[in-house]
């Protein structure tokens, strides 16, 4: 019977309509993880769907944190998932599994610490870089953002035609000075083009971002941050150096699963001010050199890495 119905309406069932039936598909209440992974397959199997997109939308429709479901990644067979789903099913049955009632506790308090510490701050204006109003209420709002680097409105610090006018070499004194951090080097320093933005996922939140091999590290604007939920972050002591010729440093860092066409890998993102880059988010070398990728006329193209 369940051969004949597959026979009948296969056929009738179009890539986008399939994509969108398997991302809607979460792990019902009552249904086991192996009855969820079967029910999955079977979708799958209505039309041309790789092992690792399967694999991503069934661990993105399981309703648990990217912490505990960690040790689903990585998967090279189907064969290879279902034992990683047996484990992982035994982990979340076991009602005296103290390390993931500590995860949980401790994640939800430290997620109100920092929602409090981000929410008590006074707003700052995207425009102006006052403090005290919102760009919406901005009574500069007429005469677009201000530059942080020359004070005149009309363009960020980024795009700063001063910054054409006097270029400084890399060892430049100031940047020489004995500070006890790590350096980065980004090199957005003009408008990036079209066809080096990509669509990306962050905990399911989509993001447009810039591939950049000449940054050394993936990073994150405010605004993408409080979108993401305010993560917990990791201190850190590491400046990015080359974003309009300042030096800037970052005000942590949080690792988490990067998706970005089909392809789900583990990175270091750090958070920076929303002035200093002129976009949403930065995929740095440090990402990408996990990856194989190529650029065309039509943009770039990213693929697992192959051992």
């Amino acid at each position: 019977m369940k051969e004949h119905l597959l026979n009948e309406f296969s056929d009738r069932i179009n890539s986008a309509q399939l994509h969108n039936m398997m991302q809607a598909r979460r792990l019902k209440p009552t249904e086991t993880l192996q009855e969820y992974f079967l029910t999955m397959r079977d979708l799958a199997h209505k039309g041309a769907v790789d092992y690792s997109s399967l694999i991503n939308c069934i661990i993105d429709g399981i309703p648990d944190s990217s912490n505990n479901k960690i040790i689903l990644y990585g998967s090279k067979t189907l064969s290879e998932f279902k034992d990683k789903l047996k484990i992982y099913e035994t982990l979340l049955n076991s009602k005296h599994n103290k390390r993931f009632r500590d995860y949980e506790n401790s994640t939800s308090n430290q997620h109100r610490i920092e929602h409090k510490r981000f929410t008590n701050q006074q707003p700052i204006c995207y425009l102006c870089g006052l403090k005290g109003h919102k760009s919406i209420l901005c009574p500069n709002k007429e005469r677009g953002k201000k530059c942080y680097g020359c004070k005149i409105f009309g363009h960020v610090q980024a795009v700063c035609p001063k910054n054409s006018r006097k270029i400084t070499p890399i060892t430049n004194h100031k940047i020489n000075t004995q500070v006890d951090r790590t350096v980065n080097s980004i090199s957005i320093l003009t408008p990036p083009k079209n066809l080096m933005h990509v669509e990306i996922t962050i905990s399911k939140i989509p993001i447009t971002a810039l591939c950049d091999t000449g940054s050394q590290a993936t990073i994150i604007n405010e605004k993408t941050y409080q979108k993401l939920g305010y993560p917990t972050l990791n201190p850190s002591q590491s400046t990015f150096s080359g974003i309009g010729r300042d030096r800037v440093e970052s005000k942590g860092y949080f690792k988490n699963f990067i998706t970005i066409q089909n392809t789900a890998l583990p990175a270091k993102i750090h958070v920076v001010n929303d002035e200093t880059i002129p976009l949403d988010a930065i995929i740095g070398i440090d990402f990408l050199q996990q990856t194989q990728f190529t650029f065309g006329r039509d943009g770039i193209r990213i693929f697992r890495l192959i051992d």
